[in-house]
């Protein structure tokens, strides 16, 4: 812990944003060691710490939901999604508008293999990775956005329902160029 610490403290002195100051300095040592403690008792309260699926579902259902509709999500099969991790989820998102029930409506898990909206899913998240790397705008990118962290929301952490992407019917498909 003392290489990670050391590096922490480089970066302190570098960061000049406070909100971000904050967050490490938040990061003390006997904080850390709790953490850790629980980590390895198996404490399942604390998901795991290098799980992007979970942070990555409540981006997507807060981005979907536009703060105004509940979203029913429909995920290939996962050890990371319990029920108990689900349910955590749900009472967190719930929190962010008090006076309303969670965004996320549930979660319905199916096999990739059997399930077309998962494979076009699938597939619209292979080219979204490979998109940065293609030159001019194709006819796909009205369906896509920014992956989670490259677009967090507004300045004030609200989520801008605005910014769902939007399809141009006039767009050429693959099938309508190959004929």
């Amino acid at each position: 812990m003392q290489r990670f610490f050391a590096a922490r403290d480089a970066l302190r002195r570098h960061v000049g944003d406070e909100a971000a100051g904050a967050v490490l300095d938040a990061l003390d040592p006997a904080r850390v060691a709790e953490v850790q403690a629980r980590l390895y008792a198996g404490d399942r309260t604390i998901p795991p710490p290098l799980e992007p699926l979970l942070p990555a579902l409540a981006e997507t259902v807060l981005h979907w939901s536009g703060g105004r509709r509940r979203v029913l999500v429909i995920h290939d099969e996962q050890s990371a999604l319990t029920q108990d991790r689900l349910r955590r989820l749900q009472a967190a998102l719930a929190a962010v508008d008090p006076a309303g029930p969670s965004p996320l409506a549930g979660l319905v898990m199916t096999d990739s293999r059997d399930d077309p909206r998962v494979q076009a899913a699938d597939l619209l998240a292979g080219v979204a990775r490979r998109m940065p790397g293609i030159p001019g705008d194709g006819p796909l990118r009205p369906l896509l956005t920014p992956p989670s962290g490259d677009a967090p929301g507004t300045a004030d952490g609200a989520h801008d329902p605005g910014a769902a992407a939007t399809h141009d019917p006039s767009a050429v498909t693959a099938e309508q160029e190959a004929t």
